[in-house]
């Protein structure tokens, strides 16, 4: 998610976990990838997270590409690999 240009999902999703009350969430902006990572373990967390994350694109218009404990997605330059 770091490497992303944001993260500003993780305080949509979580705002409690802000303990420092950042306002500047922006990622590293290596990649223009929005990720969130371990979705289907998440699940079992939090049955409702699918409906968060599909509110929070309709909301922003940004796409947000969900990896699972045994994904990965390798990026090199404007080349997207999904591993599983």
């Amino acid at each position: 998610m770091i490497l992303g240009p944001s993260i500003a999902l993780m305080q949509y999703l979580y705002p409690e976990d802000n303990q420092f009350n950042d306002s500047n969430l922006d990622g590293l902006n290596l990649t223009d990838i929005h990720v969130y990572p371990h979705f289907k373990e998440m699940l079992t967390r939090d049955p409702t997270i699918k409906d968060k994350i599909n509110k929070y694109e309709n909301e922003t218009g940004i796409n947000i590409t969900r990896l699972n404990n045994d994904q990965a997605l390798a990026v090199n330059n404007d080349t997207q690999t999904f591993l599983d």
